[in-house]
Parts: C-alpha cells; sequence; structure tokens
C-alpha cells in the first residue's frame, strides 16, 4: 500500500514550486492570513463553502509559514494519504491485488498530482472520500455503533472540505442497502443516524454557501443528458467533461472504461456494481440538483470522484490475475498521462483551468499570469514615493493581492487609490476610493497594472474579464501623469508614468 502512495508523494513534489500561485490560491493567501474574526465575517459574505479550508490553513501558516512549498504541502499529504486510502479500499473489498492497481491508477492520474501541488482544499475532498469509504466498508463489515461515529465523523469532514461531496451518499447508501438485504438487521438505521449526525455541524456552513453568489455555479447552465455522461460541456465550447477531471484525455477514457469493465470481468459482480456506483450516483444526485437552481455540474467539482473511479479500475486489472497484465495496464496509465503530467507543471498549467482544451482566460496560448515577473519589474524599478494603480480592480485575477504576496516584507509602492482593503470589506476584493486627484498629491511616479499585453492599459479585456476603468480614475492619471516606461509581461502590461513637468 506504501508504493501507491510514495508515487503520488514523489509526483506531487516534483516541480512542487516551479509554478507560481495562481489566482485561486492567492484567494486561500487572501483569506488565510487575516485574523480569525475578520475570517468569520468574510464567510459571511463569500466563499463559506471553503471557509474551513481557510481556517485549517490559517493555522497552518502560522506555523510553517506561507512559502508556495508551505502552502501547498498539506496538499500533497492529503493527495499521498488518499492514494493509501484507495489502495486499503481496494484491499478490504477485492483483495491486496486489487488494492495496488487502484492505487496506482490513482496516482498515475494527472489531476491527482495537479491538485497535490495546489493550494486549495480538492486533496483533501478526495482524502475524505477515500477515508469515508474505507470507514463504511469497516462499519458493514461489524455494525458496531463507534464504527458508524468513525463513518460520521469522516462525512464531516467530507462536506466541511467540499460540501457538494457530499452526494457521495447515495454510493453508499446503496452498499448500505445491499447489505442490508443480506443480513436484514439495522445497518440502515445505523447509518442513517451516522450520515444525520454528520449533517448536523456542517449545516450552518451548507446554508451559508448555497445562499451565497458564486462565480463559476451562477454562470453555468443547466446539464442536459449528455453533459450528464460526461461526452460534452460548454465551458470551453466543444469540450467533454471527463478529460477535464481528470486532466487528460487519454487516462479518462482507460481508467473509466476499466471502471465500467468491472461489472462485467469480476467474479463478484455485484459488489463490482456496487463500487462503480459510487462513482456513477453522485453524478446523477449532481445533475438532478443542477436541473432545479444552480448548476453544480462542473468538471473540477467532480476530482472527488477520482479515488472510486480508481477503485474500480482496480477491481478490473485484478480480475486478470497476472502481474503481468497489472504492469502493462499500469504503463500504458503512466504513459497515457506523461504529456499531461509534465504539461501540470508547465509556467501556465495553474492558470489554464480547462486542460487539455483550449484555456478561455488568455489572449494568446500558453499566456498566463505571470505574477513574478510582474512583482520582479516592480521590485527592481521601485523608488521611495511611488504608487500604483490597478484600473480594474476589483478584477478576476487579484493582481492586488498577487504583488501583495510576491512583494511582502519588502518595499513597495504605496497602493494609491485604496479604501478599504479586502479585510475592511469583509471580502477577497478591495475598494477604491473616488477621490483619485487628491490621492495622487506629492505623489511623482505612478505604476499602472493593466490586464493583458496590449498597448491601451486602461482599456476594457473581456477576454481576460477586465472591465473598462472609471473614466475619473482614467482623467486622474493621465491628466497630470506621462509614461516614461511600458513594460509587458506574461498576462499584463506594466506602465510607469511620471508627473508632468
Amino acid at each position: 500500500m506504501l508504493v501507491p502512495a510514495a508515487v503520488t508523494l514523489a509526483l506531487g513534489c516534483v516541480g512542487l514550486v516551479r509554478v507560481e500561485l495562481w489566482r485561486d490560491e492567492l484567494a486561500t493567501w487572501n483569506a488565510a492570513t487575516r485574523p480569525v474574526a475578520d475570517l468569520f465575517a468574510m464567510a459571511g459574505n463569500i466563499d463559506a463553502f471553503y471557509f474551513p479550508y481557510y481556517l485549517f490553513t490559517h493555522f497552518w501558516i502560522g506555523i510553517f509559514g506561507d512559502s508556495a512549498a508551505a502552502l501547498r504541502a498539506p496538499s500533497v499529504l492529503a493527495a499521498a494519504g488518499a492514494t493509501a486510502l484507495v489502495a486499503l479500499i481496494g484491499s478490504r473489498w477485492f483483495g491486496r491485488p486489487a488494492g495496488f492497481c487502484a492505487g496506482t491508477v490513482f496516482a498515475l492520474i494527472p489531476m491527482v498530482s495537479r491538485m497535490a501541488q495546489e493550494a486549495r482544499p480538492y486533496a483533501f475532498a478526495m482524502l475524505f472520500v477515500a477515508l469515508s469509504t474505507w470507514l463504511l466498508l469497516r462499519a458493514v463489515d461489524d455494525p458496531a455503533w463507534g464504527r458508524w461515529a468513525g463513518y460520521g465523523a469522516g462525512m464531516t469532514a467530507l462536506g466541511a472540505s467540499q460540501v457538494t461531496a457530499l452526494t457521495l451518499v447515495a454510493g453508499h447508501a446503496a452498499l448500505v442497502f445491499v447489505r442490508w438485504r443480506r443480513h436484514r438487521d439495522n445497518r440502515v438505521l445505523r447509518f442513517a443516524v451516522a450520515f444525520a449526525a454528520a449533517l448536523v455541524p456542517l449545516a450552518p456552513l451548507a446554508v451559508t454557501s448555497l445562499g451565497q453568489p458564486q462565480v463559476v455555479t451562477d454562470l453555468l447552465p443547466r446539464p442536459d443528458l449528455a453533459t450528464l455522461l460526461g461526452f460534452t460541456y460548454p465551458f470551453p465550447p466543444d469540450s467533454a467533461v471527463w478529460p477535464q477531471t481528470f486532466r487528460s484525455a487519454w487516462v479518462a477514457w482507460i481508467v473509466l472504461g476499466l471502471a465500467v469493465l468491472a461489472v462485467v470481468v469480476a467474479k463478484r459482480r455485484q459488489e463490482a456494481a456496487l463500487a462503480l456506483g459510487m462513482f456513477v450516483l453522485p453524478l446523477v444526485v449532481l445533475w438532478v440538483a443542477s436541473q432545479a437552481g444552480k448548476s453544480f455540474y462542473f468538471p473540477r467539482y467532480f476530482v472527488f470522484l477520482l479515488p472510486v473511479a480508481a477503485v474500480a479500475a482496480g477491481i478490473t486489472l485484478a480480475a486478470a490475475r497476472r502481474p503481468a497484465v497489472w504492469a502493462t495496464a499500469l504503463a500504458a496509465v503512466a504513459a497515457a498521462g506523461f504529456a499531461d503530467q509534465a504539461a501540470a507543471r508547465s509556467p501556465d498549467s495553474h492558470d489554464h483551468a480547462f486542460y487539455p482544451y483550449p484555456n478561455m482566460f488568455s489572449e494568446y496560448p500558453g499566456q498566463h499570469a505571470a505574477y513574478t515577473q510582474l512583482a520582479e519589474r516592480i521590485r527592481t524599478g521601485f523608488r521611495p514615493g511611488d504608487a500604483i494603480v490597478y484600473p480594474d480592480r476589483p478584477n478576476f485575477w487579484f493582481t492586488d493581492t498577487a504583488i501583495a504576496y510576491y512583494l511582502r516584507g519588502e518595499p513597495a509602492p504605496r497602493d494609491v487609490f485604496l479604501a478599504k482593503s479586502a479585510v475592511d470589506n469583509a471580502s477577497l476584493f478591495a475598494s477604491d476610493t473616488t477621490d483619485y486627484a487628491d490621492r495622487l498629491r506629492g505623489t511623482n511616479r505612478v505604476w499602472v497594472v493593466g490586464l493583458g499585453e496590449r498597448r491601451d492599459w486602461f482599456a476594457a479585456n473581456p477576454r481576460l474579464f477586465a472591465p473598462p476603468p472609471s473614466p475619473a480614475k482614467v482623467a486622474a492619471v493621465t491628466g497630470d501623469f506621462e509614461t516614461a516606461e511600458v513594460s509587458r509581461v506574461p498576462g499584463f502590461t506594466l506602465t510607469l508614468m511620471t508627473r508632468r513637468p
């Protein structure tokens, strides 16, 4: 069981800090570095969905710091733990060969490595899916109350990491029902009590998060039947669900093909069907729920299902009963995902949220938000008394947060138009003043950070979700200042303006 976990750990560590923090990870740093009381206040307005993870990260940073490696390390460990548990699930359910194959398949999925290198809660969701499923198998085999209490705690942890991942209970319920039909005891009652108890501490989180506006879910259309099957997806156009969820088209179809084949080749076909059901039934629940209101049918939100998909695939491989077949199949999965593993460590990999399809939020292929280059240009050109202006704040790219992160602890330009910080707003976003001219008095040099590589750094940029700035803001800067220097780095135009003589 240790070998698959070691593979995940190794893949998670390779290139861990090669890719800079992207906007979602900057949101994590933005939230987690504020005082706990302010974090609670923010959760009442935005991102309650991620509040438990932000709270955990707050205390983690207090011990280990806020470097990219420190921020991502918990996800690496969570992914490795998930792999070990996937192997344990396969072993307990179908024997050690199934466990080894399941764990190794899971370790080789490119999305697992990708989420292991992200300071977001998705690796924890995979960990707690695997943990709660393993605890369920223990409880149905020996339905003592203590084991059901452990299962309930596992489901609470799962809901705290990703509320929508609680739909896994549909697959769990199917397993409990089949066991109940065999034994006709009180397993169903104990399962229901354990799950209900798990929901109690999660209720405030779920109610708050589902009532808040969500950038992603508010934009998604209702999924149709083809989307349920994963063959089509609207973002980006002409894409499919599973290549995005697995972060590899070839690996997606290989693993899913193996998972479906389990119900054909396994000797215990009903048990294999139950394993596959843990992947399928949550999707059906999310699809149905998405017909009534907000759509939760988003490929990134399905990452929590990768552990159970790997278990079903491992069952198929173990059915061959020949180590040579296992080795060949696992080598094929590794080869199929090799290019995708390499791509996950390229400079634009984290910004490329729709991989392997074209990035919707870029001006050209390979463009990414090069925050470190942007910060370095400011660092080398900075003079005491300099100011900085963000024409389109608040913006989708957390540009001001990125500059604050990459210049933390160093002299930096004064955020001259800042009226309220993100903490003051109990939000992830700061807000600007309208007294632009007054704020610029006494300032001789202004750095203007424009989104995109363009000639007019004050113009709107719909491709990058950059709205046009206030005309008064533009007039205040261009009226008294002239362009002294223009620098372009991937994703940004940085302009140094000096006061006119």
